[in-house]
């Protein structure tokens, strides 16, 4: 939540908030955004997600992260565009999305 104490990173923090509730908004045909949290309860939302990988205590891997609040009907249209992995800065070599293979031959189940 923006704490409008006027510093950059709380107008960064106001764009967000704003964005994602214009998404809730547009997902939601006559809801609007008044500051009451519990109204909150039962909306659908689109969201878009990423992978990032991290490193901690000399290990690494990958975890997936939201990065964007979107209109639910742009999901369901599959109109969006698929943030870009966030691999360490230095990475040699990362793996993409794109280098997964689907194969049942590969599962364990």
């Amino acid at each position: 939540m923006p704490s409008d104490d006027g510093s950059e990173r709380d107008e960064f923090s106001k764009r967000r908030f704003k964005g994602a509730m214009e998404a809730v908004e547009d997902s939601n045909p006559g809801y609007r955004w008044d500051w009451n949290e519990a109204g909150l309860k039962g909306k659908v939302v689109g969201c878009l997600f990423r992978r990032e990988e991290w490193e901690w205590d000399g290990r690494t891997g990958w975890s997936t992260r939201p990065v964007k609040f979107l209109d639910a009907a742009l999901v369901r249209e599959r109109r969006f565009r698929v943030p870009e992995d966030r691999p360490l800065p230095g990475a040699a070599s990362s793996l993409s999305v794109s280098d997964l293979k689907e194969s049942d031959e590969e599962l364990p189940f």
